[in-house]
Protein backbone atom coordinates (compact mmCIF):
# COMPACT_ATOMS: atom_id res chain seq x y z
CA UNK A 1 0.00 0.00 0.00
CA UNK A 2 1.72 3.45 -1.05
CA UNK A 3 2.23 5.92 1.85
CA UNK A 4 0.51 8.99 1.87
CA UNK A 5 3.53 11.87 2.59
CA UNK A 6 2.74 13.91 5.73
CA UNK A 7 3.99 17.39 6.03
CA UNK A 8 5.48 18.06 9.87
CA UNK A 9 5.48 21.56 10.42
CA UNK A 10 9.27 22.70 11.36
CA UNK A 11 10.39 22.78 14.96
CA UNK A 12 10.07 26.27 16.33
CA UNK A 13 13.82 27.44 17.05
CA UNK A 14 14.72 28.71 20.56
CA UNK A 15 15.52 32.04 21.34
CA UNK A 16 19.07 31.94 20.79
CA UNK A 17 18.75 30.52 17.62
CA UNK A 18 16.20 32.95 16.21
CA UNK A 19 18.67 35.74 17.60
CA UNK A 20 22.11 34.22 16.30
CA UNK A 21 19.86 34.11 12.19
CA UNK A 22 19.80 38.43 12.77
CA UNK A 23 22.08 40.78 11.22
CA UNK A 24 24.01 43.14 14.30
CA UNK A 25 21.60 46.16 12.41
CA UNK A 26 18.56 43.86 13.44
CA UNK A 27 19.64 42.94 16.95
CA UNK A 28 20.01 46.90 17.34
CA UNK A 29 16.74 47.32 16.64
CA UNK A 30 15.39 44.50 19.32
CA UNK A 31 17.73 45.99 21.98
CA UNK A 32 16.72 49.73 21.41
CA UNK A 33 13.09 48.85 22.99
CA UNK A 34 15.04 47.17 26.37
CA UNK A 35 16.43 49.37 29.01
CA UNK A 36 20.02 50.23 29.40
CA UNK A 37 22.54 51.08 26.98
CA UNK A 38 23.14 48.87 23.80
CA UNK A 39 26.26 47.27 23.29
CA UNK A 40 27.70 47.03 19.97
CA UNK A 41 28.94 43.29 19.53
CA UNK A 42 26.80 40.80 18.18
CA UNK A 43 27.52 38.72 20.79
CA UNK A 44 26.51 40.68 23.45
CA UNK A 45 23.61 41.88 21.74
CA UNK A 46 22.04 38.69 21.60
CA UNK A 47 22.76 38.19 24.92
CA UNK A 48 21.22 41.40 25.97
CA UNK A 49 17.90 40.30 24.28
CA UNK A 50 18.18 36.52 25.90
CA UNK A 51 18.73 37.28 28.92
CA UNK A 52 16.11 40.26 29.27
CA UNK A 53 12.94 37.77 27.31
CA UNK A 54 14.66 34.71 29.64
CA UNK A 55 13.97 36.89 32.87
CA UNK A 56 10.21 35.88 33.82
CA UNK A 57 9.34 39.16 35.74
CA UNK A 58 10.72 41.05 32.85
CA UNK A 59 8.10 39.45 30.91
CA UNK A 60 5.34 39.71 32.69
CA UNK A 61 6.66 43.56 32.55
CA UNK A 62 6.61 43.52 28.83
CA UNK A 63 2.89 41.69 28.84
CA UNK A 64 1.69 44.72 31.29
CA UNK A 65 2.54 47.24 28.22
CA UNK A 66 0.59 45.69 26.24
CA UNK A 67 -3.02 46.59 24.25
CA UNK A 68 -5.63 43.60 25.53
CA UNK A 69 -5.46 43.28 21.45
CA UNK A 70 -1.83 42.81 21.89
CA UNK A 71 -2.05 40.22 24.60
CA UNK A 72 -5.03 38.38 22.92
CA UNK A 73 -2.77 38.00 19.42
CA UNK A 74 0.20 36.91 21.84
CA UNK A 75 -2.18 34.31 23.96
CA UNK A 76 -3.36 32.99 20.43
CA UNK A 77 -0.04 32.25 18.61
CA UNK A 78 1.17 30.57 21.71
CA UNK A 79 -2.19 28.53 22.67
CA UNK A 80 -4.19 27.75 19.30
CA UNK A 81 -1.25 28.37 16.71
CA UNK A 82 1.67 26.84 18.29
CA UNK A 83 3.85 29.76 18.33
CA UNK A 84 3.66 30.21 14.34
CA UNK A 85 2.20 33.50 13.41
CA UNK A 86 -0.24 32.83 10.77
CA UNK A 87 -1.72 36.56 9.62
CA UNK A 88 -4.71 35.57 7.77
CA UNK A 89 -6.13 33.52 11.14
CA UNK A 90 -4.80 36.89 13.29
CA UNK A 91 -6.29 39.46 10.77
CA UNK A 92 -9.46 37.20 11.16
CA UNK A 93 -9.83 37.19 14.43
CA UNK A 94 -8.17 40.69 15.79
CA UNK A 95 -8.54 42.86 13.08
CA UNK A 96 -8.19 45.65 14.94
CA UNK A 97 -4.55 44.31 16.18
CA UNK A 98 -2.02 45.60 13.71
CA UNK A 99 1.10 42.73 12.98
CA UNK A 100 4.37 43.00 14.97
CA UNK A 101 6.78 45.23 13.13
CA UNK A 102 9.90 44.03 11.89
CA UNK A 103 13.25 44.84 11.65
CA UNK A 104 14.26 46.76 8.07
CA UNK A 105 16.69 45.15 6.46
CA UNK A 106 20.40 46.91 5.40
CA UNK A 107 19.48 45.57 2.07
CA UNK A 108 16.71 47.02 0.39
CA UNK A 109 16.25 47.25 -3.64
CA UNK A 110 14.00 50.31 -3.49
CA UNK A 111 15.32 52.11 -0.81
CA UNK A 112 14.61 52.35 2.94
CA UNK A 113 10.89 53.16 4.20
CA UNK A 114 10.51 55.01 7.53
CA UNK A 115 11.81 53.88 10.28
CA UNK A 116 9.94 52.10 12.83
CA UNK A 117 11.45 51.72 16.28
CA UNK A 118 10.45 47.99 18.00
CA UNK A 119 8.01 47.91 20.56
CA UNK A 120 7.10 45.35 23.78
CA UNK A 121 4.97 43.70 21.26
CA UNK A 122 7.45 43.26 18.61
CA UNK A 123 9.87 41.99 21.43
CA UNK A 124 8.13 38.73 21.09
CA UNK A 125 8.20 37.97 17.36
CA UNK A 126 11.06 36.49 15.00
CA UNK A 127 11.59 35.57 11.87
CA UNK A 128 12.58 32.10 10.08
CA UNK A 129 13.03 31.24 6.90
CA UNK A 130 11.21 28.13 6.78
CA UNK A 131 8.52 28.84 9.45
CA UNK A 132 7.66 32.82 8.80
CA UNK A 133 7.16 35.24 11.73
CA UNK A 134 7.15 33.21 15.33
CA UNK A 135 7.33 33.15 18.87
CA UNK A 136 11.01 31.21 20.04
CA UNK A 137 9.65 27.76 21.57
CA UNK A 138 11.59 28.53 24.85
CA UNK A 139 9.72 32.27 25.01
CA UNK A 140 6.27 30.04 24.44
CA UNK A 141 7.05 28.15 27.21
CA UNK A 142 7.91 30.41 29.62
CA UNK A 143 4.35 32.51 28.17
CA UNK A 144 2.43 29.62 29.01
CA UNK A 145 3.85 29.90 32.87
CA UNK A 146 1.57 33.39 33.06
CA UNK A 147 -0.56 34.79 30.10
CA UNK A 148 -4.46 33.43 30.02
CA UNK A 149 -5.95 31.44 27.09
CA UNK A 150 -7.21 33.78 24.24
CA UNK A 151 -10.81 34.28 24.31
CA UNK A 152 -13.06 31.76 22.98
CA UNK A 153 -14.85 32.80 19.74
CA UNK A 154 -18.32 34.16 20.11
CA UNK A 155 -20.71 35.10 17.46
CA UNK A 156 -23.47 37.45 18.55
CA UNK A 157 -27.27 36.06 17.91
CA UNK A 158 -30.84 36.71 18.34
CA UNK A 159 -34.02 34.88 19.40
CA UNK A 160 -36.38 35.15 17.15
CA UNK A 161 -35.32 35.72 13.14
CA UNK A 162 -35.57 38.48 11.73
CA UNK A 163 -39.17 40.19 10.91
CA UNK A 164 -38.60 40.52 6.86
CA UNK A 165 -36.04 39.14 4.69
CA UNK A 166 -35.31 41.09 1.86
CA UNK A 167 -35.38 39.50 -1.80
CA UNK A 168 -32.62 40.38 -4.17
CA UNK A 169 -35.04 41.21 -7.02
CA UNK A 170 -36.87 43.65 -5.34
CA UNK A 171 -33.94 46.10 -4.84
CA UNK A 172 -33.60 48.63 -7.23
CA UNK A 173 -30.28 48.89 -8.79
CA UNK A 174 -30.28 52.45 -8.96
CA UNK A 175 -30.76 52.86 -5.64
CA UNK A 176 -28.13 52.89 -3.35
Amino acid sequence: MPRVPTFEAPALPRLAESLNALTVEELKWYVAALPGKAPTRKGELVEMVSSALSNPSYLRELWAKLSEGQGQVISEVVYNLKGIYDPEVIEAKYPLVSQPAKPQSYYGYFGRDKKVEASAFDLFFYYGNYIGRHIPSDLVELLRTFIPYPPALAMASQAEPPAAVLDPDDLDPDDP
